[in-house]
């Protein structure tokens, strides 16, 4: 008796369903709600321990050594072979160097 190749298939992949069917199920997890225990809210007082003060300070940014300004001075201007994004006229410019290796 000859039987054809995807006549077998069809009773392998049958076979297959039906013991897959047959296995026992995974338990699912249940859930079990915890309580979670209440904070204490700590309101503030309406009136401040010191008045606020709000100090300008010139130093905020270090001077530039001479070392930093040579290399700023050796960085070519933007021009138009660059790639920018953003008005010409910004009132700050970013240029970045990037090395893809």
């Amino acid at each position: 008796m000859k039987i054809s190749m995807p006549k077998t298939a069809l009773w392998l992949v049958l076979l297959a369903i039906l013991l897959a069917s047959c296995s026992p199920k995974a338990a699912v997890p249940t859930v079990v709600p915890t309580e979670v225990p209440a904070t204490e809210v700590v309101l503030p007082t309406d009136a401040p321990a010191a008045p606020a003060v709000c100090k300008v300070s010139s130093s905020a940014i270090p001077a530039a050594s001479a070392e930093e300004l040579a290399s700023v001075a050796s960085v070519p201007p933007v021009s138009e072979t660059d790639l920018v994004r953003g008005p010409a006229d910004a009132a700050v410019t970013i240029i970045e160097y990037s090395d893809y290796q």
